[in-house]
């Protein structure tokens, strides 16, 4: 669900903003309006759900934006085939067992 949201985005006339902030970080430029929307917006309720028995919601949050950051820059910016052209729901079906890992799997 998350990726599937996350990508749906990205894809979106919305995404545009998202990818000009994501290329600005690159080319050296404050990197807080990336982390925010990301952490802050597009993962904030998940923290909250994340199973946490030994204290690693903030870790499983973190490795998933990881997840989604790498996705994110090889369909969007550099446009890494064929991952640049699957669909929403091909890039949901790949990437969603790894992000649902992260968030509620075994982590070491």
């Amino acid at each position: 669900m998350i990726v599937r949201t996350l990508v749906g985005v990205w894809d979106s006339p919305a995404g545009d903003g998202v990818t000009a902030a994501f290329r600005g970080v690159v080319a050296g430029g404050d990197e807080t309006l990336l982390r925010t929307f990301l952490l802050e917006i597009a993962l904030k309720g998940v923290r909250d759900r994340v199973d946490d028995p030994a204290g690693t919601a903030a870790k499983r949050v973190a490795l998933a934006a990881s997840q989604m950051i790498g996705v994110f820059a090889a369909r969007k910016i550099l446009r890494i085939e064929p991952l640049a052209s699957m669909s929403v729901d091909d890039v949901a079906a790949a990437v969603g067992p790894t992000v649902q890992r992260y968030l509620a799997g075994r982590i070491e």
